[in-house]
């Protein structure tokens, strides 16, 4: 319950443009979940000892105050007064709700897509032993901390193209949607060319195994190349969110990540038998498509 009151909070908050309180909050957040969780599993101060529950106790209390915390705040931020959300009690509207289901549930199977594909291609990796899945969980890991930059950019590229959609200003939406894209695709050509020069710098910072930093070197330098489609599509599909263009975008994502990024990635990967960098192929590909296509049907959706 207070994850999904928080999210809901911090996303009405995030679609007026107001993104730092968030980022506060959830930094709050990260350094509570640390002591509570030490406290609880290892039964300091007192408290008995409770393990691995106590990590699920100790985020819990966490989530609680992240709620408590962006409820305060935005209850008391005068500029959000003129909403009245906490003014009176009233029932859903089915309006409302219909247009809220029509935009979010093709946003969420489009996610869940992308998430999808990732998912099971780790799952096609752990049939080919178990140094690949290691090179493989030190790339995606570092590929999906760089990750975050592109979408938070892609938060604020909904948020700006909603805003200038609003007010009908098709050329601000132009401009504002593709400065955003712009934007991620920099970032990510910049995480790439990191990549690219210190491969083994970042595998010795996960393991000191021979065998997995090799396995790891290798998929890093395909991760270069995934970080700038990565980057593309993410940027892009923020975009198209901010003019409520969902539907479009989720069967893209159905096609791009369903058949033909984890069909590529078992015909190269296990069929071809060229192991974790045929997976990963297929990731690139599907990942390129999505970008591609999102960035093409927002320059349309913006003539």
């Amino acid at each position: 319950m207070p994850v999904m009151a928080y999210s809901a909070l911090r996303y009405f908050n995030e679609g007026l443009s107001v993104t730092r309180p968030t980022m506060y909050i959830a930094l709050v957040g990260t350094l509570a979940n640390i002591p509570v969780n030490y406290v609880l599993m290892f039964g300091k101060l007192g408290l008995p000892r409770l393990g691995a529950p106590g990590a699920g106790y100790g985020s819990a209390i966490v989530y609680w105050l992240m709620f408590l915390l962006i409820l305060l705040f935005t209850s008391r931020f005068h500029a959000w007064r003129r909403f009245r959300i906490f003014g009176a009690f009233r029932l859903p509207e089915r309006e409302q709700l219909r247009e809220m289901l029509s935009i979010g549930i093709p946003i969420g199977v489009g996610a869940a897509m992308e998430v999808t594909m990732f998912a099971v291609t780790s799952l096609m990796m752990a049939t080919l032993g178990t140094v690949a899945v290691a090179g493989h969980q030190v790339a995606i890991n570092f590929a999906g901390l760089t990750f975050m930059v592109p979408f938070g950019l892609s938060i604020a590229v909904t948020a700006r193209v909603g805003v200038s959609a609003g007010r009908g200003r098709l050329e601000e939406v132009r401009q504002r949607g593709s400065a955003g894209i712009l934007l991620s695709v920099l970032f990510m050509c910049l995480t790439a060319v990191f990549i690219l020069l210190l491969p083994d710098l970042i595998a010795s910072i996960y393991t000191n195994d021979p065998a997995v930093r090799e396995m790891s070197v290798q998929l890093l330098t395909l991760a270069a190349i995934f970080q700038i489609s990565d980057g593309l599509q993410v940027g892009a599909f923020g975009a198209l969110r901010g003019l409520k263009d969902t539907r479009f975008p989720m069967f893209i994502n159905m096609f791009a990540y369903g058949v033909v990024g984890l069909g590529l990635s078992w015909f190269l990967g296990l069929y071809k038998e060229l192991g974790p960098r045929g997976l990963w192929t297929g990731l690139i590909v599907g990942l390129t498509i999505a970008g591609v296509v999102h960035t093409v049907r927002f320059w349309y959706k913006t003539r």
